[in-house]
């Protein structure tokens, strides 16, 4: 995962944070390990480190894959599931870590759409999430700061159907 802060006409690309501090390009998660912290002047001081200009939010990340698989083949891998195109409500405990959202999308049977799905609940643990990743496709959304493929997750538990 890394934060570039200077991708011309990026949806998130500023030359400086809230606090005036200069923003530069750096990788926060390689090889699925952690490398930085994202800082601003009052959490830097708390953890006597270097501020990295992150007051007022993030900057232009890109999540690679480097698989480089495309949509399609993501769809074949995941035999019967589902793919979620929408999410709705706010249902994160940032404590617990626990996740349960309202959503929507299309039911996969053999790798293949076969029809819509709604007015379901997806839910589980975002540290499960995190770690149940399969893969992600080279289908990157470009109208957002956060730019990332579609995200292959092993399970979930998935209500309502």
């Amino acid at each position: 995962m890394i934060e570039n802060p200077h991708v011309l006409q990026g949806l998130g690309s500023k030359p400086f944070d809230n606090e005036g501090v200069h923003i530069k390009k750096i990788t926060i998660v390689k090889n699925g390990i952690l490398q930085t912290w994202l800082l601003n002047n009052y959490t830097s001081k708390q953890l006597n480190m270097e501020n990295n200009g992150h007051s007022g939010g993030i900057y232009n990340w890109y999540i690679n894959n480097k698989n480089n698989i495309d949509y399609n083949t993501l769809i074949k891998k995941m035999n019967n599931s589902l793919i979620i195109t929408e999410l709705m409500s706010d249902g994160i405990n940032n404590i617990t870590g626990d996740y349960s959202r309202g959503a929507s999308g299309f039911w996969v049977e053999n790798g293949k759409i076969k029809f819509p799905v709604n007015e379901i609940i997806i839910s589980s643990n975002l540290k499960k999430i995190w770690l149940s990743i399969l893969d992600i496709s080279n289908d990157i959304e470009k109208r957002n700061s956060i730019q990332c493929g579609s995200i292959l997750i092993s399970e979930m538990i998935i209500s309502g159907i």
